[in-house]
């Protein structure tokens, strides 16, 4: 078995003879389910447009983007922007869902694909990539991709006016009254500094001429 040592816990992390990647909670992920995962992403239909998204995000303060509700662009989306849009350990881009039961689905997709692609048992869940829920006001101090709930984004944002480096609110046709309240704060914080934040507003079925109004 090859080791190797990280910075983040010294001899916490091994990485397998036979390419079996081990996170810090010593959950395996095959080869085989490697393999898997990055056929499924390779044939995405979201896969060959992510540079054309990733720019439009870099060179604009807000991005609408329409697809398909299996094309998996809030995983895709989000793990692009994590490597291409944000410093490491320094810029945070928060997720809102709609439920706490599909932001936590989305932050283990996108770590464990992360850990797939990079090896790097950093991006475990609870570490880089975190999800959170109303009763837990903890993380990480080097988390950089954080998935919750529009209620909870809602409460950091109005309370503790946490506004992210990058935004994403998914499944934006439901436009509840949190996101509504949301959208408000960060229009405000938009207008008094400029260029500090990106947002993104994502679905499946949404109408872009209203949202671009």
């Amino acid at each position: 078995m090859a080791v190797r040592e990280l910075d983040l816990y010294k001899n916490r992390y091994w990485l397998q003879s036979n390419w079996t990647i081990v996170d810090f909670y010593w959950n395996v992920i095959s080869v085989e389910r490697q393999q898997a995962i990055i056929e499924v992403v390779s044939n995405l239909p979201i896969t060959p447009l992510i540079p054309n998204i990733i720019d439009s995000i870099r060179y604009s303060a807000v991005t609408i983007i329409s697809s398909e509700t299996w094309s998996w662009k809030t995983s895709q989306v989000s793990k692009h922007a994590l490597k291409e849009l944000v410093l490491p350990d320094k810029g945070k881009i928060v997720v809102t869902e709609p439920r706490i039961i599909t932001a936590a689905e989305w932050a283990r997709r996108v770590s464990e694909e992360k850990l797939i692609e990079t090896g790097d048992p950093n991006y475990s869940l609870w570490h880089r990539i975190w999800y959170k829920t109303s009763r837990e006001w903890e993380n990480y101090r080097k988390t950089q991709l954080l998935f919750v709930t529009e209620w909870l984004q809602l409460v950091r944002s109005a309370l503790n006016g946490i506004i992210p480096d990058v935004l994403i609110i998914d499944e934006i046709h439901n436009f509840s009254s949190d996101v509504e309240f949301l959208l408000m704060l960060v229009r405000e914080y938009m207008m008094f500094n400029e260029n500090k934040v990106k947002l993104i507003l994502m679905s499946a079925t949404l109408d872009e001429d209203r949202l671009s109004s």
